[in-house]
């Protein structure tokens, strides 16, 4: 064989071995989208999920671009396939295949959602759980639909919100009884409007956290996406990087589980 046909053997070779597939499928950028959840979607593209996307797509070649909206807002940007992925999202089997493409890796733990109301609001919760909230007006942020899922068949009434000071300040003001949310966020916005909740609120476990994902949009840009994901995931997991990821950030190892989600 010539030096000529054996030089271009060992590019082809080189390629084939070297180079990530994604090249090939023609994937230079990931486009995610989330709200902002201090320490883990900082509007600066720093933070623990941002960091374990980039952990997963960089090394693959492929730039991860990070954009914070309202959660609302992430939502229907993923499902009108405006952008590649919504970082943090629960898992909904109806919306399998359709608004959504689920990976089999979970992203984290949720933190557990946390129920504030006023001192002195009486609330059966040992003996009647979480159907003492019937009738209760309830307020969240927009887009989370807590309704649909740990709520669902609960008589409540619904207060969407737009941010959680306007959630805080409706409490004073007796027009919601209850604000959900997650403690650590619920306690750096009293924070920032200078209120002590500890002085007139109760803050207590409403549920405990589930498992969330990144559900990517319905693409087949997305199939492609998913498939490195899962790959590089498996990586993460038994190196125990992720874990590292999540204590680097001040978040415990419990935000991480090992278990699959067992709905594939």
């Amino acid at each position: 064989m010539s030096l000529k046909k054996n030089i271009h053997v060992f590019v082809i070779l080189f390629c084939i071995v070297l180079c990530p597939p994604v090249f090939a499928q023609g994937i230079s950028t990931i486009t995610a989208v989330c709200g902002e959840w201090v320490g883990y979607t900082n509007k600066d593209g720093s933070g623990a999920y941002w960091e374990v996307l980039k952990a997963i797509y960089e090394p693959m070649g492929i730039k991860v671009d990070t954009k914070t909206l309202p959660w609302a807002r992430a939502v229907i940007n993923i499902k009108a396939r405006d952008s590649d992925a919504l970082v943090g999202a629960y898992y909904h089997q109806d919306q399998d295949g359709k608004d959504y493409l689920y990976p089999k890796w979970h992203l984290s733990v949720e933190d557990n959602i946390t129920a504030v109301y006023k001192k002195g609001a009486v609330f059966d919760w040992q003996a009647q759980g979480l159907k003492d909230l019937s009738g209760k007006r309830i307020g969240w942020i927009r887009g989370y639909d807590f309704d649909g899922g740990f709520l669902n068949h609960i008589n409540i009434i619904k207060c969407e919100l737009n941010n959680l000071s306007s959630g805080i300040k409706m409490l004073y003001l007796n027009r919601i009884d209850i604000l959900l949310d997650y403690k650590a966020s619920i306690l750096l916005e009293a924070k920032k409007l200078k209120i002590d909740l500890n002085k007139k609120m109760v803050v207590q476990v409403a549920k405990q956290g589930d498992k969330l994902f990144v559900a990517f949009a319905n693409t087949d840009k997305s199939k492609s996406l998913i498939q490195i994901y899962d790959k590089q995931m498996d990586q993460l997991v038994e190196s125990g990087e992720i874990e590292a990821i999540y204590e680097k950030w001040g978040f415990g190892k419990e935000k991480f589980g090992k278990d699959r989600y067992s709905y594939k």
